[in-house]
């Protein structure tokens, strides 16, 4: 039986094998297999919480006495601090480069405070807004 195949015979089963096991590797075990189910994905609409945010307290800063140092007046300033034995004698000195800085950082400072509260502002009156609504979306397998 076998000497009566022609080699062109040979060829033609061997195609026709490499096909069946190229679309056996393509499918996999999908054929076998149960699906998966199917994602369903709803939006509803959904009204938004107001938001209860109490505005912060104003800031209340209490201002630093300040004393002027020079080479004339050191002398008569330890003295007056060391009359009141409760008083803590301490000098911090700026010279007018370190005195621009500080007050360039106080004015980034009070630039930032003020943003945020218009960001604060902006966020509430976002979310007062009583004619829009959100979607939520809902997944549902």
């Amino acid at each position: 039986m076998w000497d009566k195949i022609k080699n062109t015979d040979w060829v033609i089963v061997l195609l026709v094998i490499v096909v069946c096991l190229a679309i056996s590797m393509l499918s996999g075990c999908s054929i076998f297999s149960k699906r998966e189910p199917e994602v369903v994905i709803k939006t509803k609409l959904v009204e938004r919480t107001p938001l209860n945010l109490e505005q912060p307290a104003p800031l209340r800063l209490k201002s630093p006495q300040w004393v002027i140092v020079t080479e004339a007046n050191i002398e008569e300033l330890i003295e007056e601090r060391q009359k009141n034995p409760e008083d803590f004698v301490a000098f911090y000195g700026l010279d007018e480069t370190g005195y621009k800085q500080l007050a360039v950082t106080m004015q980034e400072l009070l630039r930032l405070v003020q943003e945020q509260r218009l960001i604060i502002a902006k966020y509430k009156e976002y979310y007062e807004q009583t004619d829009r609504s959100t979607p939520d979306t809902e997944v549902k397998e």
